[in-house]
């Protein structure tokens, strides 16, 4: 139910057949209520787990993780790269849990603490952007009719509102600064950096062995949405469909642009989320959990300990803003206006 490889054959037939805020549901939503079983299951019904449940948990969301994504760039569809991206991402959540289990099995609480939050930290996350990936994905499909990113092509020009949109949720897919995606493999990491306390030597070879899986994955990640948002919104129309492609209605602009701002607010300000989740944590995890975030200076986001690891989504977009404003300026102001003609390149 939840697309761990080897069970997630359904997920690239399912969620391509579906209309796309079907596929949405699907993705953000109804795979999570396999995760959820799994999470009352194993943390709360079973007690505690032994450790080596964690290193198969580990292992296959590990595994889970890389192979969704080399599925992803293989894929022309682009419902079916949305598809195979969702068995990533439950691969990372895989390897969140993982990691819980492998520290509740030893005694380390506090190391449990932060990866179950990590873990649930992604679920929301995942529900985020990748409804805003599919409900872009559906504004492509009903403008222009494909979902064969070969015949797209020049979208950008055409559908600019939900082309921003899926530059947002790719960006975030991908896990970069300072959006949503980027908070919850950042806690993840953190947490994998906690594996030299664990006492089993299997898991001090899988625990940075999947680390470096997970890092694998989040470059294939970013290769695999610059290659969707490339070729079907970049470069010149590669059918009539493209060409002749008009804007979608506001309320179909509205919901992709509504989630980039959930995925901002969810990136910037990740502490008030995980106080939010902290009861949950707490209740699976023998009464504790991360310590509150709400009172750092700035919404500083602190994991463990400040002079460990800490993050800032709110100075880092302010930053990127600054910076990115001085750039464009700078460049307006010493741009060369004049027209300029030389012999045109022809690769020789």
């Amino acid at each position: 139910k939840a697309g761990l490889v080897p069970l997630h054959a359904w997920l690239p037939l399912a969620h391509p057949a579906a209309p796309s805020h079907v596929s949405a549901l699907m993705s953000g939503v109804m795979t999570k209520v396999a995760v959820y079983g799994f999470i009352r299951l194993v943390f709360d019904l079973l007690g505690t787990p032994a450790w080596w449940w964690g290193e198969l948990v580990l292992v296959l969301g590990g595994i889970s993780a890389v192979l969704g994504l080399l599925y992803a760039l293989l894929q022309n569809d682009l419902k079916r790269l949305l598809a195979y991206s969702t068995v990533e991402n439950i691969g990372v959540i895989f390897i969140g849990l993982g990691l819980a289990l492998a520290f509740q099995a030893n005694g380390l609480q506090q190391a449990a603490a932060l990866a179950l939050s990590a873990a649930l930290l992604h679920i929301i996350n995942h529900s985020l952007f990748k409804s805003l990936l599919f409900y872009c994905a559906g504004s492509v499909l009903s403008s222009t009719g494909l979902r064969d990113m070969n015949q797209l092509g020049g979208l950008i020009h055409r559908l600019p509102q939900t082309a921003f949109a899926f530059l947002a949720g790719s960006a975030a897919i991908a896990a970069l600064p300072p959006l949503n995606g980027f908070v919850s493999e950042w806690l993840i990491f953190q947490a994998i950096l906690l594996g030299p306390e664990l006492p089993q030597w299997a898991l001090k070879f899988s625990v940075p062995a999947v680390g470096a899986l997970l890092a694998l994955a989040a470059a294939l990640a970013a290769g695999c949405f610059v290659k969707a948002f490339g070729i079907s919104f970049l470069g010149r129309p590669r059918s009539d469909a493209a060409a002749q492609a008009q804007e979608v209605n506001v309320y179909m602009r509205a919901a992709p642009l509504l989630l980039v701002a959930l995925c901002v607010f969810a990136g910037v300000f990740p502490g008030l989320l995980l106080d939010a989740i902290s009861p949950v944590v707490a209740q699976l995890n023998h009464s504790v959990a991360l310590a509150p975030q709400r009172h750092n200076a700035w919404l500083s986001l602190v994991p463990v300990a400040a002079e460990r690891s800490s993050y800032n989504g709110l100075l880092l977009l302010l930053f990127m803003l600054i910076s990115g404003g001085l750039t464009a300026f700078v460049i307006h102001r010493a741009a060369n206006r004049r027209l300029r003609r030389s012999a045109a390149w022809d690769c020789g």
